[in-house]
């Protein structure tokens, strides 16, 4: 929400300058829109086709009644299997030795640990990897077939199936004018002049707010691997990744109204800290359900909250400054030149 507001201003920047100052803009504009829609339409369907679904696609009432009803099989209820996960994960900094790789090499070693017996959240007791593994895919399995059917699905995952794909299409606009404002960073400071102080504030807080996104987002990847088991090697690419480094270089770009020598701390603070993220990157991921994920307390997400407001009280200040000064300026112009 807070990205929403901060790229309104440029948006609508880069649109009037589109169509009005781009030779063909209007065509071309459309065919750009229409281009962006069928790659959201593709990368949605991608998504809403996989097997694997989240325990929040399950109606609450039916994790309630499973949960009363009691274990069956051997299996424990998802909704209690969940809380004992959060339980857990806010005394720890880290999940991610709970999950295990569940789709090694054949033809390679086993993992190391692998026969070693661990923890196993689905089923609530220490198990080996491959007996955890057997474990996460029936847990899986059964959040699955809950989601199949239209009467154990949640209502948010109905609406998710209709809101997907504005997602997809947002994030894919967000990144096209990332790039077009990067491009036309001289003509838009000429053009729009008493716009771009506001525009490049915008920038900054949208782009701070999105790696908060990213942390989040993979906070949520380490309780899905924890659940589900790890079916992946090495980084997960996951959608939310390519926001990195286009927040890096818009940071590194848009950072200059602040002043010479803020603008060089802030872009040499940028670079530092893509190269701790390269180098660190297990460490980072492993806090990031601790902070922002399953494990975070009641006040973190208060505090998330707290900082989404003064987010936008900042994006605002400029909008009201202009009102003001745009009002103060006509109250002083002669009423006669004002008709």
């Amino acid at each position: 929400l807070v990205t929403l507001a901060a790229f309104y201003l440029p948006a609508v920047i880069f649109t009037d300058h589109y169509l009005s100052r781009v030779w063909l803009g209007p065509w071309r504009f459309v065919f750009g829109t229409v281009l962006v829609a069928g790659a959201a339409f593709y990368v949605s369907s991608g998504l809403s086709a996989q097997t694997l679904r989240a325990v929040w696609e399950v109606a609450p009432a039916e994790l309630v009644r499973e949960t009363q009803s009691g274990p069956r099989s051997g299996q424990l209820p998802i909704l209690k299997v969940l809380q004992d996960l959060r339980t857990k994960a806010q005394d720890r900094t880290s999940l991610s030795q709970f999950s295990r790789n569940c789709s090694s090499d054949e033809l390679m070693e086993k993992p190391e640990g692998w026969t070693a017996e661990r923890y196993c959240f689905p089923a609530g007791r220490m198990l080996t990897g491959a007996d955890c593994c057997r474990a996460q895919t029936a847990f899986a399995g059964r959040v699955s077939d809950l989601y199949r059917s239209s009467v154990t699905r949640s209502k948010t995952a109905e609406l998710e199936r209709w809101l997907l794909m504005l997602k997809v299409f947002f994030i894919l606009v967000l990144l096209v004018i990332g790039v077009f404002l990067l491009i036309w960073r001289k003509a838009l400071k000429s053009h729009y002049a008493h716009l771009v102080p506001a525009m490049e504030r915008g920038i900054v807080i949208g782009a701070i707010a999105m790696v908060f996104w990213v942390l989040m987002d993979y906070g949520y990847q380490q309780t899905t691997d924890v659940l589900f088991g790890r079916h992946y090697a090495g980084v997960n690419t996951r959608l939310s990744l390519v926001f990195l480094p286009w927040a890096v270089v818009l940071l590194f770009y848009f950072m200059e109204r602040f002043g010479k020598d803020l603008e060089k701390a802030a872009q040499f603070a940028t670079i530092a800290a893509a190269g701790v993220t390269i180098l660190r990157y297990q460490e980072i991921n492993d806090w990031t359900s601790r902070l922002f994920g399953i494990g975070a307390a009641w006040w973190q997400f208060a505090l998330l909250g707290v900082l989404g407001l003064v987010a936008l009280v900042l994006l605002a200040q400029p909008l009201w400054r202009g009102r003001s000064d745009a009002a103060a300026g006509l109250a002083r112009t002669p009423t006669a030149e004002r008709q």
